[in-house]
């Protein structure tokens, strides 16, 4: 008996089983979503922006946590895993809570290979909690990598970690600090902390939020820095001693700040005490030649119109944005910002005008206030005879 037959109808039935197969194939390629036929590195760049912490305002936190985020990327499929798992750029914000891990830090630090480290500690206020072991932990293993620390923790915890955190201060470029315990004078061990930051030369990037007292900027004058973000949620005493010291680190480190961003809170200030602060101000003019972004809040009266007046910023600043509460009497004429911007020359072409960014403010603090949005026309020198023509009173009521 030949076997021909037998082996004909064998491959027709392979042959249609591949057929089945293909149309299954078929099937499955047109579910597929269209993101899956991206490139990998344009992937990689989406998964980056969607790790970060901040909303797009810029100021409010996400309430969904990267590391969560990073881990949903990596249970998608094994394509998203793989392109993951070998962007080091995915690793280098290494992000610590009370409950993280040590082998998942090890383990973001070997993804990162040998790329610059940027560490955020947001939640490490726990009661019973680690003190921050995490940060600890991290700053040992990475070295000299380590170019950013954003670190928000109680007072206690700080002081425990800031034995480790100054060893890397000098190729610091990116600091952030902040302490939730606010309304109550700081303690030896804050002061001493706050004291040690002038070894950040190198700085590029500061914000300090919510340190009673920045008596440490009296000899800190980093030529590098760029943006400078500080907020007081109170002014204790000597007010004399703290007005005379920021304001003194203003003016050196002002001829090279791009943006600057001040808060001023004084619950309970005396009228004694406003006078006082007031008045070590000093009346020298706060020069910032190349100034783009300020933005000025404060609820202490008299502050922003005294303020305002000192600051010599250019007319090409992109935005100037002032909050204070309905209470306060400021007018756009009580603000002269002085334009110190050289001369513009035949070939220089203006740039095309730019409203007021609003930043988003905790609604609490500011139960009723007045937004004062001040826009720059490019083409002329912002004087004091001037502000009233040029600049644009935006009143309004509400958020910003």
């Amino acid at each position: 008996m030949s076997t021909t037959p037998l082996i004909h109808k064998d491959l027709e039935a392979e042959i249609r089983q591949l057929e089945r197969d293909v149309i299954g194939l078929e099937r499955q390629q047109k579910s597929l979503s269209p993101i899956s036929y991206l490139p990998p590195e344009l992937l990689n760049r989406i998964f980056y922006f969607s790790l970060s912490f901040l909303e797009a305002g810029g100021r409010s936190r996400s309430k969904v946590l990267p590391e969560d985020t990073r881990a949903s990327i990596l249970r998608v499929s094994h394509h998203w895993r793989t392109i993951t798992l070998i962007s080091p750029d995915l690793w280098t914000e290494i992000h610590i809570r009370d409950t993280t891990k040590l082998q998942y830090l090890d383990f973001c630090l070997e993804r990162a290979k040998n790329a610059p480290l940027y560490i955020e500690a947001y939640l490490v206020n726990r009661p019973g909690g680690t003190k921050g072991r995490g940060v600890q932990h991290t700053l040992q293993t990475a070295a000299q990598r380590v170019r950013g620390v954003t670190l928000y923790a109680s007072t206690g915890v700080l002081r425990h970690l800031f034995p480790s955190i100054k060893g890397y201060l000098h190729t610091i470029e990116f600091l952030e600090m902040g302490t939730f315990v606010f309304g109550f004078p700081p303690e030896p061990g804050v002061r001493e902390i706050l004291t040690q930051l002038d070894e950040c030369q190198g700085l590029r990037h500061l914000r300090i939020d919510g340190f009673e007292t920045l008596a440490f900027l009296a000899l800190f004058n980093p030529s590098s820095l760029e943006t400078l973000d500080v907020s007081f949620r109170s002014i204790p005493a000597p007010v004399t001693r703290i007005a005379r010291d920021f304001f003194g680190f203003l003016r050196r480190v002002g001829p090279h700040l791009k943006s600057l961003n001040l808060v001023f809170l004084s619950p309970g200030f005396e009228n004694a005490q406003q006078d006082a602060f007031l008045a070590r101000m000093g009346s020298s003019p706060i020069k910032m030649p190349i100034l783009k972004t300020l933005s000025l809040t404060s609820d202490i009266p008299g502050l922003l119109p005294a303020l305002s007046s000192l600051i010599c910023a250019p007319a090409s600043s992109r935005s100037i944005n002032i909050a204070t509460r309905s209470s306060d009497p400021i007018r756009v004429a009580d603000n002269p910002w002085q334009d110190i911007s050289p001369p513009r020359g035949a070939s220089q072409l203006p740039l095309p005008q730019v409203s007021s960014h609003r930043r988003a403010i905790n609604k609490q603090l500011y139960p009723t206030r007045r937004l004062l949005g001040l826009h720059n026309h490019p083409r002329h020198g912002v004087c004091p005879s001037q502000r009233q023509k040029q600049a644009r009173g935006d009143h309004r009521e509400g958020e910003y």
